[in-house]
Formats: structure tokens, C-alpha cells, sequence
């Protein structure tokens, strides 16, 4: 029965990452009742150390302080909720309690297995469990590069960040599969030394795990298979006596090191190659550390009770200040800056402790038995510890669970310890309400009951998602109460219920406070005043202007221009819209700048006039901004408008000399449009004659080869006879033909400048001045 159990546990350890992670809820459940039967088969008969008892129930009381009166937490965000948007909110710390349930249950599953495995005396050999764990993980990598290499679609792994892996965070993945590579490490190692060719087997693994973290595109997990194996290898050479298999080893992992830089690809390239964005994709470790900066202050602001599990997402955006012009941050980063903010200041600080506990009475010595598998269990754990601090590995029940069984056999074998009488029946019948729970979360409620699970939830953000194709504006509301009764911090019910009403109601104000609680919860997420904006444009244009201002100002200066140009885009042809828009951004040169471009006429003289109500000085534009401004309104405009703005501001008219040039031809006064132009145009670079062909060559070239560069030194050898007439002709017959360069056209207002024709000049300049535009 005993090997039974022992079997049943690894299965579980291995069930859980390849159930997508095990970051869903039906996932979470499943796992549950394994537990659940596996203890109530063989219920633990004492507990572990004092130490690790210690730190399970401090845990426990630290997240049951979560329901404790609202009156011992003061944040000014719960205030402000309360006084300025009229927010009725649980009289607990936790403004979410069901949330906080939830996440107390999942607490308290997984405190409970790490008591048990802690407590648990396995009957299968240390060194079977570890090729069992070792086998899964091999396999589990095996099965994600089959998916990978064949494009298949394997319905419980859904990878964000690529198509590889078996959770969503490729780093959740890559925690997995390194801490299983280290373990095949200490498996070959162990096969080495009692020369055993099994041992090559366990290398095999071990390389197929590498190539599959490759893949992955990890830099976490690279190191920590990399590194970890380093630090196991040295600690076990180096205290068991054998400083030659010390020297061979490290040189066999520089070897794969270098084999990793030089062909790892993309991956090796984010340690070697240039640093990322902080806004990027890859989410630069840069980055990580302003989103752990601002988490901090929210940590310090947490107490000693924290603000209740589960609630970071929905409260951190009011602490962002560093990272706020990145992407929606749903955890800090850090294991160990989650539970402290969500449990209080003394959570990391018991776990550390547990964790010590652990080390102090089990620590691996040489001579011990399975002293190498134990401690590679202990570097494992320490590198799962480790990528705590830039991730939330911690909790995930598909990377906790193995930590958590590798944790266990570090463990001595101890029959010595005390046995509990009672502690079988405690946790058998305290599974019971543990598994109804876990099946109560298998069976979807919706929004047919009051009390729901995030699960649920889910269920109905995708029906409100659906009720949008159905243009059912009414059941969004609906559906957006029912969320919010178990959600109340959710932005996302805010702003789908204010777009429902926006729809539903005549009155929009019910729909614009919705909007504004939307922004006060989630603050720098400028797709939502975007969304807003578009649907105020056709009725209510004074909301749609402030909605895209808001859009403007929340969005991150990587963002801004992109979020211009969409602004822009959604109000189409609507004057009224881009006339207050205008108005709105008057003293903004770029959006002034891109609103003109779309005019034309009597609407561009508006949209200047629009400009000039607001800002009658342009004196903080640039001299490039000023310019295309004076262009556009030469070209858009009105030309006696343009005259009249350059008479009343002559500081400008040495920018407008193409305005004020076109302005004097329109008069017939070609002489001083030309001298306008040739004086404050930059010459084109004109190519360099062509000394090696007789002017009979160059002539021939011109006329029957389209040789305008054998055409421009044929020009200058006439200007140097002084064959004005001949040259003129030359350049004649070259701006007329196809594909004439637009240097000519300069050289040939020139040329005709300098013998009066005037007319002649202006049009040249006119077609030149056409390829500058």
C-alpha cells in the first residue's frame, strides 16, 4: 500500500505541470481530490518539525487576517472608492472576500500537502523516486518538443509567450524543466561513479532538456540549469574528495555553455545581445525591477494583515509610479513581494524560516546515504527559491508541487518521531470539506448563483464577450453586476457595464461614472478612454474629446504617437469632432500638425482659427514644426488667409518663403517669387562632369543613350564657350524627356533667372520645388 501511495505522489508532482501548469481552476481541483484521496489512503501520523509547523499555521492565521473588520486597514484608495465614487465595499481588509477565499483554500491545500510530504515516510527507495520524478519531466519535455516540432495544438497547454511549453509563462515552464534537468544531472553523475553505463542515458536527458529550454526562449531557465548544475557539481566533487571528476565536470558544463552561446540563437542572444526595452515584449529584467520598485510601496503599505490573497492585480495599478509607462503588471515579479503584500510583512520572512528549519535539521553531508540525489534536491529547492525573487514560480501548483516533493526528500528517513493519535482522523475528515470545494469548483456556476469562483467569472466575462456580437446591451449589465458582486475592484466589469449603459440608457452620466471607476482602478491603460472616445463620437462628442485626451495622457510616451494616429483614425471625417479636438490640443504642435493634414479649405482656415483662439503664439513650436505648419496652410488653405497671418507676424514670413513665393507668382510678380525661392532654398548636389568624352561623345550619349549626366557636361561646355543659347536648348530638350533628375530643373531656373524670363524660371523651380515637397 505504502509504494502505492509513494507512486500516487509522483504522479501528482508530474500530473500537476502537465495539466497546463495547473493555473485553471478545474486544474487546481483535480489536484485536490488526488490529494485528497491520497491522504484520506494513508492520512500522515505526526507532523514535521516544530519549525515547518510553525511557519504553516503563521501562514494560515496571516491569511485568515484578511476577513478580520476593514477598520484595521486604512488606504486611501478603499477611502476614495468609499467617498468619491459611492463604492459600498466588504466590511473585511479584503474589499474582494470570495476572491480571498478562494485563494485562502488554495493556500490551505497547498500548506496542508507540504505538511504531509514533510511527514510522510516514503517506502519506495529515495533513488526510485528521483528517476520517477527525472522520467516525468524527461518526458514532459519530450512531448512539448513533439508538440513544437509537428505545430500540433494539444488542447490543455496554452504557451503566451510562443508556441512551446506546457504553461502559459514560458518561465514557469523553463523553472520546471531546469530544476528536472538538474536532477538528471545528479542522476548521470551518480551512474559515473559506481560506473554504471546507465549513466549515459541520464546525460541524454539532460541534453534534451537544454535543447528543449533552448527552445523555450527562458533566461531564467537557463540559468538555472546552467548554474544550478555548477553549484550541485561543485559542492558534491568538492566535499565527497574527488577534485579530478571536479575538473572534468565543470569543463564538460563550460563546454555546454559555449556550445549554448554560440548556437543557442534567440535565446543566447538575451545575454549577449543588446539590452531590452522596457515596453518590449520580452519584458526586460530592466523593467521587472521598476514593476518590483512600485510593488515594494505597495508591500509597505499592506500592514501586517496584508490587503487579502488574490488582490494584488486590482490594487497595484494605483501604486504604479516607475513602471507605469509599461505593460498591466497581474503580479509583482517576486514570490516573495506577492505573499507579502497579500498575507502582511511577516509572510516571506515565516517561509524563510520554514525553508531553514528544513536546511538545519536535514542538511546532505557526504558520507550520508544518497547524499548526491539529496543534495541536488537542496540546490534545486534553493534555485526554486531563487527564481522566486523575479517570478511567481511559488505560486503555481505545476512548478510548486515538485519543489515541494523534492523538498521532501531531503528530509532524513526519522521513524523515531512521535506518533499523533488523533492526526489521522483530523486529516482524513478535514479532507472532506476540502473535496467539496474541489467539486464545487469543477461544476461551473455562472451567474446563476451568488456565490461564484473565478472559474466562473471567467465564464461570465466570455458571455459578456458573446452579448457584445448579439448586441445584447442589456444582458451586459446584467451579466456585469453579477461579476461585480463577487469582484468589486474589476475594472474590466466597470468599463463593460458603462459601455452597456452608454448604449441602454439616454442619460450617459451612469455610463461615464462606470468609465471613470474603470480608470481609477486600472490608470495607465489608454486603450480604454480609447474604446470610450470611439464610442462617444457619434453622440456625444464633448465626452468623446475628453475620453481621447485622457487616452493621450495615460498612454506611454513609447505609445503616444501610435495612440495620435488611432485618435485621428476613429474620428474619421467628423469636423465637429476634429474642430474641438483642435481646440483641445491647440498649444500640441504634433496633433495640431496631423488634425491640419486631413483638412482642406474653409475646414482648414477653421481648424487655424481653432488654434489661433487657444494659442495665438507658436512661438514653442520648432523651426521643422513651424515650417510644415506654414506648408500645409499654403497648400491646404487659403492664400490671402496665409498673407494677412504673415503681414500680422512677419517673425514667421523667413519660414514661409514657399508660401509667400507662390503668394507673389499668384500676383504675377514672378521675378520676386523667384529671387524668394533662390534665396532661401538649399542647391542640390549636381553630379561632376564628365571630362573623359569628347562633345561629340557627350552629344551622342545625350540624344540616343538618355545620358542626362553626358547631358548636364555637354550643358556646361557650352556655358563655358559662352553659348548661353546652346545651353539653354540643352536643358530644354533634357527636362522634357521622362526621368529628367530634378537637379536640371534647378539649373535650368538658374539659368533663365540670369536672363530674365522669369516665367520660365518659376516654373522650373516649380517642378523642382515638386520632388521636395
Amino acid at each position: 500500500m505504502g509504494k502505492i501511495i509513494d507512486s500516487g505522489i509522483i504522479a501528482l508532482t508530474l500530473l500537476a505541470p502537465a495539466l497546463g501548469g495547473s493555473t485553471q481552476l478545474w486544474a487546481q481541483a483535480i489536484l485536490l481530490l488526488g490529494m485528497g484521496a491520497i491522504i484520506v489512503a494513508r492520512p500522515p501520523q505526526h507532523l514535521p518539525s516544530k519549525g515547518i509547523t510553525i511557519t504553516a499555521v503563521g501562514l494560515l492565521l496571516l491569511g485568515a487576517a484578511a476577513f478580520l473588520p476593514a477598520s484595521l486597514a486604512s488606504w486611501p484608495w478603499r477611502h476614495e472608492l468609499s467617498t468619491q465614487y459611492g463604492l459600498t465595499l466588504s466590511g473585511t481588509i479584503t474589499a474582494q472576500p470570495w476572491i480571498t477565499l478562494e485563494g485562502y483554500f488554495l493556500l490551505l491545500i497547498g500548506i496542508i500537502w507540504a505538511i504531509y510530504l514533510q511527514s510522510h515516510q516514503f517506502e519506495l527507495r529515495r533513488k526510485v523516486i528521483f528517476i520517477s520524478y527525472a522520467v516525468g519531466i524527461v518526458t514532459l519535455a519530450l512531448l512539448a518538443l513533439a508538440v513544437y516540432l509537428t505545430k500540433t495544438d494539444f488542447p490543455l497547454w496554452k504557451p503566451l509567450n510562443g508556441p512551446f511549453g506546457f504553461f502559459p509563462n514560458r518561465n514557469h515552464t523553463a523553472n520546471v524543466l531546469a530544476i528536472g534537468g538538474l536532477i538528471c544531472f545528479s542522476l548521470a553523475y551518480c551512474n559515473y561513479t559506481k560506473k554504471n553505463k546507465v549513466g549515459w542515458l541520464w546525460i541524454c536527458a539532460y541534453l534534451i532538456i537544454g535543447v528543449a529550454l533552448v527552445i523555450n526562449y527562458s533566461r531564467a531557465g537557463i540559468l538555472i540549469f546552467f548554474g544550478g548544475s555548477a553549484v550541485w557539481f561543485v559542492w558534491a566533487t568538492w566535499a565527497e574528495g574527488r577534485k579530478q571528476d571536479l575538473a572534468i565536470g565543470l569543463s564538460v558544463l563550460l563546454l555546454l555553455m559555449a556550445g549554448f552561446i554560440l548556437y543557442g540563437g534567440k535565446t543566447s542572444k538575451r545575454f549577449v545581445g543588446p539590452a531590452e526595452s522596457a515596453a518590449s515584449p520580452e519584458r526586460g529584467m530592466g523593467f521587472r525591477i521598476l514593476i518590483q520598485k512600485d510593488a515594494f510601496e505597495l508591500y509597505k503599505s499592506a500592514g501586517w494583515h496584508g490587503i487579502g490573497l488574490g488582490n494584488f492585480e486590482s490594487v497595484f495599478a494605483r501604486y504604479r509610479d516607475a513602471s507605469a509607462n509599461g505593460y498591466r503588471a497581474v503580479h509583482p515579479e517576486s514570490d516573495w513581494l506577492l505573499i507579502g503584500t497579500e498575507l502582511g510583512w511577516l509572510a516571506p520572512f515565516l517561509v524563510f524560516l520554514g525553508v531553514g528549519f528544513l536546511f538545519v535539521k536535514d542538511w546532505p553531508r557526504a558520507g550520508e546515504p544518497n547524499f548526491l540525489l539529496r543534495s541536488s534536491a537542496v540546490v534545486a529547492v534553493l534555485m526554486f527559491i531563487a527564481h522566486g525573487f523575479i517570478d511567481v514560480p511559488g505560486h503555481r501548483f505545476g512548478t510548486l508541487m515538485g519543489a515541494l516533493l523534492l523538498a521532501a526528500l531531503i528530509a532524513r528517513k526519522d521513524k523515531t518521531m512521535q506518533r499523533i493519535v488523533r492526526l489521522p482522523i483530523i486529516f482524513r475528515f478535514g479532507m472532506v470539506p476540502l473535496c467539496v470545494v474541489a467539486l464545487w469548483w469543477l461544476i461551473p456556476q455562472g451567474a446563476k448563483y451568488n456565490i461564484a469562483n473565478s472559474r466562473d467569472i471567467a465564464r461570465i466575462k466570455q458571455e459578456i464577450i458573446r452579448s457584445y456580437g448579439e448586441k445584447r446591451h442589456a444582458q451586459i449589465i446584467k451579466l456585469a453586476d453579477i461579476g461585480l458582486r463577487h469582484a468589486p475592484l474589476d475594472w474590466w466589469f466597470y468599463f463593460n457595464r458603462g459601455i452597456g449603459k452608454a448604449w441602454v440608457m439616454s442619460d450617459p452620466e451612469e455610463a461615464v461614472r462606470d468609465f471613470h471607476l474603470a480608470y481609477y482602478l486600472e490608470p495607465h491603460y489608454p486603450r480604454l478612454p480609447l474604446e470610450e472616445g470611439q464610442l462617444w463620437a457619434s453622440r456625444e462628442p464633448e465626452l468623446a474629446i475628453k475620453a481621447f485626451q485622457r487616452a493621450l495622457l495615460s498612454a506611454p510616451a513609447i505609445q503616444k504617437e501610435d495612440i495620435m494616429n488611432t485618435i485621428i483614425r476613429k474620428m474619421g471625417s467628423d469636423l465637429n469632432l476634429q474642430m474641438n479636438w483642435l481646440k483641445e490640443n491647440a498649444t500640441n504642435p504634433v496633433i495640431v500638425l496631423k488634425v491640419l493634414a486631413q483638412l482642406r479649405g474653409d475646414q482648414f482656415q477653421e481648424g487655424v482659427s481653432r488654434i489661433m483662439t487657444r494659442s495665438a503664439d507658436l512661438d514653442h513650436w520648432s523651426n521643422e514644426q513651424l515650417a510644415e505648419f506654414l506648408n500645409l496652410w499654403e497648400s491646404n488653405g487659403k492664400a490671402e488667409e496665409l498673407e494677412k497671418f504673415l503681414v500680422d507676424h512677419p517673425k514667421y514670413q523667413k519660414m514661409a518663403w514657399r508660401a509667400m513665393a507662390r503668394q507673389k507668382a499668384s500676383q504675377k510678380e514672378f521675378q520676386a517669387a523667384c529671387e524668394i525661392v533662390l534665396s532661401s532654398v538649399t542647391a542640390p548636389a549636381l553630379p561632376v562632369a564628365d571630362s573623359s568624352r569628347s562633345e561629340d561623345k557627350l552629344l551622342h550619349a545625350m540624344m540616343f543613350q538618355n545620358d542626362f549626366v553626358a547631358g548636364y557636361s555637354f550643358f556646361l561646355i557650352q556655358m563655358k564657350n559662352q553659348k548661353t543659347n546652346e545651353a539653354l536648348r540643352v536643358l530644354e530638350q533634357l527636362t522634357t524627356r521622362p526621368g529628367c533628375p530634378k537637379y536640371l530643373f534647378f539649373v535650368d531656373a538658374e539659368l533663365k533667372s540670369k536672363m530674365a524670363d522669369w516665367v520660365g524660371a518659376w516654373n522650373s523651380l516649380q517642378e523642382f520645388l515638386a520632388s521636395r515637397s
